[in-house]
This record gives C-alpha cells, structure tokens and sequence, in this order.
C-alpha cells in the first residue's frame, strides 16, 4: 500500500476484504469475559472489522477469531505495513490461524488484522472450534516428526494456538 499516517486505513486496502463498511476496534482485551465479548461483537456484526494485536499473541488471537466468526470468514494478516518487510496474508481465518500456528506468519513487527465482513453464513462454534483444534494437533504431531518431545510440542503450540496443552498432549495418539 501507499504509505500514510494510518495503519488501519493502508490494511483496509491491502486487506481487500473488510467490505465497505467497517469498524476499528484497536487492541482486543488479552484475556477473560472482556475479551469473548468483543470477539462475539465482531462475529455478529457485518462490517468488517480491523484490530492491532501484538506479535506475539497473533497465532491466539486468530484461533480465537476462528472460534467466534468460523473458520472460512475471510481476513487478512497484514504485518509491517509500508515497510521493508511488508507482508498480506489474505485466505479464510481458518488459514491464517493454521498459518500462524504453523509459524510460517513471522511473529515479529506490527501487525494489523482484518476480519472480513459478515456474509450471512458463518460456521458454528463447535465446527470452528474443531478445526482449530485440528490445526493445532497437526502442528504438534509435525513438530513430534522433527524430534520434539511430545509435551514440548504441545506446550508450544499451547502457547501460541490458546488451544489447552491437555487436549493437544495426547495428540495422534487417539483414533
């Protein structure tokens, strides 16, 4: 994007699907009521909405986007704006978390999100929810393969996902 004052306008257009109207909601809450509240907000509204998150929490924050809005609500993950090392990643929400679970979305720099706008059919918070926990118990049994311990595995991407260590721990080790 061309470079300006404003990162939440410069990720609207870099997004592409924050529709025609939208809301800025600056940083979610880190955790608790506040937090699932908010996110429920951006769910049922049909704008689109922009958020800055942290980098560190970002791989969470999609998760939990996951969760409240379905996994094929589209968004985008736009890091560095008109920067150097500007990044988009642009997909259904279920992609982005599954990308960024997966660390292949660097956890440095700034980052803005977009949720995209409403379309009327979103998925239920249980499917959402499952295929959040199957992206995290991918990403643990691909770390497993590379040599991690399995309880380390799960803790990372316990950490980074906000899917409980307990429900990852076990992974591909239940049929």
């Amino acid at each position: 994007p061309i470079p300006g004052a404003s990162a939440v306008l410069a990720a609207v257009v870099a997004s592409g699907v924050a529709g025609p109207h939208w809301a800025f909601e600056g940083f979610l809450p880190r955790t608790g009521r506040d937090r699932r509240e908010r996110l429920q907000r951006i769910a049922d509204d049909e704008r689109g909405t922009i958020v800055f998150e942290a980098p560190g929490r970002v791989a969470a924050t999609l998760a939990d986007l996951v969760t409240a809005c379905g996994a094929e609500r589209p968004g985008a993950v736009c890091r560095e704006l008109t920067k150097l090392h500007e990044t988009v990643e642009r997909g259904p929400l279920g992609d982005l978390a599954a990308l960024a679970l997966a660390g292949r979305i660097l956890a440095r720099g700034e980052f803005v999100l977009v949720i995209g706008a409403w379309l009327g059919g979103r998925s239920i918070s249980g499917e959402a929810e499952a295929d959040a926990l199957g992206a995290a118990r991918t990403e643990v049994e691909r770390l497993v393969a590379d040599g991690l311990a399995r309880g380390d595995a799960a803790r990372r991407v316990s950490g980074t996902s906000g899917v409980p260590r307990r429900k990852l721990y076990g992974a591909g080790t239940l049929e």
